[in-house]
């Protein structure tokens, strides 16, 4: 298990002591560059499509990882030597750098691990849990109506101390499902904390809130169990839009969407005259599939005037990213439409996701989630970047942008921050860490079960 990839002042490969400048497309910002040799095989295992899913990476599968980092340090992984002497890298340049070393130098990783991966995940749901056929393209294209079923959410957050903004009494906020047609017979029971120690307890749509005294309860952890039936098929909404939410999803200033005057050019050269909504949303799609990589991004890395334009000059994008541009160029062309979030209801990997929801006239809110771009290379002509092309697959709503959303009371985000994401027995766990040092300001655990 021993590699020259950890050994203290050691040179890899005859890589320089800083490793090669960042290459072309792969975006990188200083400083960040705290993830130990370990960390780092625990995330390329993550994506591994060769380990189940609910269990802990082998040791030859870490001796297999060790073998590819130590591949593409070679190839130009950027990383700094600490001051234990031990190498340290940069979560999110080690992920985008796998899309880059396929793209670039032909490397096997993306293919024979990451890629078949996210298609087994994509086809879950569709293929009754028989995954084996990923590797078929006829699989996305048989994506289907899914039946209503039945699920059991359990969710748990836990937050440092060290990041609160003032420890008089802090809120807790576990993001929840919310109800709706495509959400029903939802029930909420609160594990944690317990009851003596909660001062105020409160569900508005999307959230738990329990604010507590931190000296007076043993961890800052706030938990939930939730059931409930979900309905993919339905619209969210359906008929007439009303005037005061179409308002809201036509709005030139939210959050990440920013209609400028260089996404309103952009939307008006890619459409031209064309006035029919799919046909429309089908030109931005492909436009976004050929123009973007799907990877974590910084966002400290966008320019705050104009940060959907800043994507495109980066190339990269991540969902809640690729989704607002989506949303910007169709309210440039007077389609309403917003951001949705919320859990991915699989067994094997439950997490948190952004995609993008349009007005449709007859049909109402249709999603459009480019999740499946992460599988393709851009520009690259498969039926995999459009299985969720109008469609998605079982999720939990949580957020309904600009009108419900979670946020994070009481508590501050640093700078620079990076989620990491690992398995626990039965799901996955989520950390939103500091990028300078890789301290988690707190963790999600999600594990999800259907119930029929």
């Amino acid at each position: 298990m021993n590699s020259e990839a950890d050994e203290p002042g050691g040179r890899l490969y005859d890589t320089p002591h800083h490793a090669a400048a960042p290459l072309r497309g792969l975006p990188s910002v200083p400083g960040m560059r705290a993830a130990t040799v370990e960390t780092c095989l625990q995330s390329l295992a993550l994506v591994s499509n060769r380990i189940d899913t609910a269990r802990k990476p082998s040791d030859e599968l870490l001796a297999a990882m060790r073998v590819v980092l130590d591949r593409f340090v070679r190839a130009g992984l950027p990383y700094d030597t600490g001051r234990d002497g031990c190498r340290r890298f940069d979560i999110v340049e080690l992920r985008n750098f796998v899309n880059v070393a396929d793209q670039c130098f032909g490397d096997p990783f993306w293919r024979q691990y990451a890629m078949p991966l996210g298609k087994r995940f994509m086809l879950e749901a569709f293929a009754d849990g028989d995954t084996e056929r990923y590797e078929q393209d006829s699989c996305a294209g048989a994506a289907r109506v899914l039946p209503p079923r039945r699920f059991r959410l359990r969710l748990s957050r836990t937050y440092d101390p060290r990041f609160l903004k003032k420890t008089e009494i802090c809120r807790l906020r576990l993001p929840v499902p919310f109800e709706d047609s495509a959400l029903t017979d939802l029930t909420v029971v609160l594990s944690a904390p317990k009851a003596h120690e909660i001062i105020r307890c409160s569900r508005p749509p999307g959230r738990l809130d329990v604010t507590v005294d931190p000296d007076k309860v043993s961890e800052l952890t706030s938990a939930a169990t939730c059931e409930f039936v979900c309905h993919p098929h339905r619209s969210s909404s359906e008929g007439v839009l009303n005037h005061r939410e179409e308002a809201l999803a036509l709005g030139p200033s939210e959050g990440l969407i920013r209609l400028t005057p260089a996404v309103r050019e952009l939307a008006e050269e890619l459409v031209g005259g064309e006035t029919k909504t799919m046909t429309i949303v089908r030109l931005f799609w492909d436009y976004l599939h050929a123009a973007l990589n799907i990877g974590p991004l910084r966002y400290a890395q966008l320019n705050p005037a104009d940060p959907l334009i800043s994507i495109l000059n980066i190339g990269w994008a991540d969902c809640q990213l690729a989704s607002a541009l989506l949303v910007a160029l169709g309210r440039s062309r007077e389609l309403p439409a917003r951001i949705v979030s919320g859990f991915m209801l699989q067994n094997t990997r439950p997490g948190y996701h952004y995609w993008a929801e349009v007005w449709v006239a007859e049909r109402g809110w249709a999603p459009f989630d480019p999740l499946g771009f992460s599988v393709t290379r851009p520009g690259e002509r498969s039926p995999w970047r459009d299985i969720f092309f109008g469609r998605i697959d079982y999720r939990a709503r949580v957020e309904c942008l600009p009108r419900l959303f979670t946020g994070l009371p009481g508590f501050r985000l640093p700078v620079a921050w990076h989620l990491n994401v690992s398995r626990i027995e039965g799901g996955i766990r989520t950390c939103l860490e500091d990028s300078s040092n890789g301290e988690a300001v707190f963790s999600d655990d999600v594990s999800c079960e259907r119930l029929r």
